[in-house]
């Protein structure tokens, strides 16, 4: 978090607030990131799989972003799109 910006730390919050990761294991994670092409590593803390979060930005941002859940499939063509609102459908 030392070198984190204002859009990274909203983003920790919000996930901390959706308890995504308390929902969904790490393994779930990474499968389905790797349909929108997010490469998720996971390590074994304790004896159990975490997702280990990368040094550069830039990949931080992608899986903070999918951890959000900002990304999503269309349901007609099954296309893989990034969104920026939550409003329900």
């Amino acid at each position: 978090m030392d070198g984190a910006d204002s859009w990274i730390r909203r983003k920790v919050t919000l996930i901390s607030q959706s308890q995504i990761l308390d929902h969904v294991d790490p393994a779930t994670i990474q499968r389905v990131a790797r349909t929108f092409g997010i490469n998720v590593q996971t390590v074994s803390v304790g004896g159990q799989d975490a997702i280990a979060m990368p040094a550069g930005k830039a990949d931080l941002k992608k899986i903070l972003r999918f951890l959000d859940e900002d990304y999503y499939q269309s349901a007609l063509q099954s296309r893989n799109f990034v969104t920026n609102s939550k409003r329900p459908a």
